[in-house]
């Protein structure tokens, strides 16, 4: 009895080993395959976390762990290193201790890694560098140097990074790179993020007046940083504590006008804008980095072309005296209502251009100006045959694609880059010359349908706006 007790016992051992083996194994497939905790993803190495802070009442957000669970966050949550913030609604600040400051736009996707590089995946983020780092988004690689201020715009499409501060050193997956100046953008294109050939030299501009009017550049006060551009001796405004001189729009009245008014409507989408100002030491007038024709006789000034095409535009001018101080600033909204309005003695005007319309002409995706599709991208194609134009802008977009030698060029409607909608969508194109004159305009019209046809309901309709 004894031996057969003593031989169990044995077995018994013999079958430990393995049982536990087989259960730790069991245990590490369970953690691999589930993820883990929210405990383990919020412990890391440092347990380091960054304060989210929402703008308003009605924005929303969400935290996207490691593991691929989602969680709603309330305003004031704590964000740590790989946990993906989301935007869903409204704007939200988040602040890096001692790395950067950082706000997101709606849709918006971005992560700050365990190496200490912020990844963007969507949407607009704007940044205020405290320290060199690296941002990385679908189609660049960005170098930012401490004390820089870049708004990057991302989307299916493109990486578009604009420059106001600092310094930033941005190429594409292939390696080829530049460095922008403030005031400077870039944008590089899905086809051109691992192109070896693209010189990205050649894809810098200046930062354009369409993204100056935004809600994004506006808000976040990025006329400042360009101010101090051209007014060097003033000191910089930015969240890091310094002061800024900058005139309030209470401030001195220099500056009167003779053909426009604040609120006024405007019958086309370029105005010559005349006026006078009423000090001596005025040497030059400013907007939007255009300067004036000043008359020092009549103390008059007269800017030509201004381009009021969008719906409501906020014309900001500067009036800078001798000193290289801003004597005025002072805002003028004009909206264009998109009509020629017909004179008092019974005429009606006709828009007139020197130039042979028949040298503009559409290729794709018809030849005719308007088109109808269910599509949800649609790229457009010109080819000019006069070779006297310069640039072509698109809704005051200025094409980076048209070839002066061939007059060729092409534009993406896409419902993710929110600039085609169900609905009929009017582009309207208008060609430069050498001297930045538009000298012909015209237009083409994307209709949108859904594959059900048009919607019925003025609610569902409404849906659909340039918002949503």
């Amino acid at each position: 009895m004894t031996r057969k007790r003593s031989s169990v016992s044995k077995n018994l051992k013999d079958y430990m080993v393995p049982i536990a083996g087989a259960v730790l194994v069991l245990l590490l497939i369970i953690s691999i395959f589930t993820g883990g905790t929210t405990e383990t993803e919020t412990t890391k190495e440092n347990k380091t976390g960054f304060v989210l802070t929402f703008d308003n009442d009605d924005t929303e957000a969400k935290i996207i762990y490691p593991g691929g669970k989602e969680v709603k966050i309330a305003s004031d949550a704590t964000l740590y290193k790989w946990e993906e913030v989301n935007v869903i609604n409204g704007w939200v600040s988040i602040q890096l201790d001692n790395v950067a400051q950082a706000k997101l736009a709606k849709l918006a996707e971005t992560k700050y890694t365990d190496n200490g590089e912020i990844y963007h995946k969507s949407s607009d983020i704007w940044l205020e560098s405290l320290a060199d780092i690296k941002v990385i988004t679908k189609f660049t690689d960005i170098a930012l140097r401490n004390g820089s201020v870049l708004s990057i715009s991302e989307n299916e499409m493109s990486t578009t990074a604009y420059l106001l501060k600092g310094f930033a050193e941005i190429s594409n997956k292939a390696g080829k790179s530049t460095v922008l100046a403030p005031g400077q953008k870039i944008s590089i294109s899905r086809m051109d993020a691992k192109n070896e050939d693209f010189d990205a030299k050649l894809a810098k501009a200046d930062i354009d007046d369409y993204y100056k009017q935004l809600d994004w550049f506006i808000k976040n006060n990025g006329a400042s940083y360009l101010d101090a551009l051209k007014n060097p001796n003033t000191e910089d405004k930015t969240s890091t504590g310094t002061t800024t001189k900058t005139p309030t729009q209470s401030g001195n009245r220099v500056l009167t006008f003779s053909n426009i008014s604040d609120g006024a409507q405007v019958s086309d989408s370029t105005v010559n804008v005349i006026g006078n100002y009423s000090d001596e030491t005025i040497v030059k007038i400013t907007l939007a980095g255009q300067e004036a024709q000043l008359n020092k006789t009549n103390k008059s000034f007269k800017f030509e072309n201004v381009d009021t095409s969008l719906n409501e535009n906020d014309l900001v001018f500067r009036a800078i005296d001798d000193a290289g101080d801003v004597l005025e600033r002072k805002i003028v909204t004009v909206y264009y209502d998109n009509a020629v309005s017909g004179s008092t003695g019974g005429t009606f005007p006709v828009k007139n251009y020197q130039v042979d319309a028949s040298q503009f002409l559409f290729t794709a995706p018809s030849k005719n100006n308007v088109f109808t599709t269910t599509n949800d991208f649609i790229t457009i194609k010109w080819v000019v045959k006069n070779k006297n134009i310069w640039k072509v802008t698109v809704n005051g977009y200025q094409l980076k694609s048209y070839n002066k030698t061939y007059g060729t060029w092409r534009y993406h409607a896409a419902t993710k880059n929110n600039n085609l909608q169900l609905g009929s969508n009017v582009y309207e194109v208008k060609y430069y010359d050498k001297d930045n004159k538009v000298i012909f305009r015209n237009t083409y019209t994307i209709v949108r349908k859904t594959a059900a046809g048009w919607i019925s309901t003025q609610k569902s309709w409404g849906t659909y706006s340039n918002e949503a």
